[in-house]
């Protein structure tokens, strides 16, 4: 079953939460990474959430515990930079790649390190070690998929 991740807006105020949906209508939609707020624990859900949302993908156990929220976004391309900020924070791994080196996406120093964002289909860059940040990694993101301020 397929997850689709995208802005919805509430419909009791029609804030914006980034989301995580199995079908196109978003009839079973949960809003996911910091949007999630203060959840139960994982296990408590019912499988009706549980089939499509994974413990990591719920996040009550990721990231920065100040960052999660339940005030939503008023533009949609908040939500966007808040789920890649989740996504920094919490799902960001580095694997070194001793046989390759290229240009740091930050200052264009010499790395061997592959970072990747995100689980399901992440998002590589190559940062260096002063750069290998959960800031300088959603900076490179937001300039990547032009997520506007």
């Amino acid at each position: 079953m397929a997850v689709t991740y995208t802005p919805r807006p509430r419909l009791t105020d029609g804030r914006f939460d980034m989301t995580a949906s199995t079908d196109e209508d978003g009839r079973y939609t949960v809003a996911v990474g910091y949007c999630a707020g203060p959840r139960p624990p994982y296990e408590s859900l019912p499988p009706a959430v549980t089939q499509f949302v994974t413990a990591e993908q719920w996040g009550s156990d990721a990231g920065d515990p100040a960052q999660y929220h339940t005030d939503g976004h008023a533009r949609e391309a908040d939500a966007r930079r808040c789920w890649a900020r989740f996504l920094c924070d919490a799902q960001r791994s580095t694997t070194v790649t001793p046989t390759t080196q290229e240009p740091c996406a930050v200052c264009g120093d010499w790395t061997s390190n592959m970072v990747a964002v995100g689980t399901s289909t992440p998002y590589s860059m190559r940062l260096c070690d002063a750069h290998n940040t959960a800031s300088d990694a959603l900076q490179t993101m937001i300039a990547a998929f032009q997520l506007a301020q």
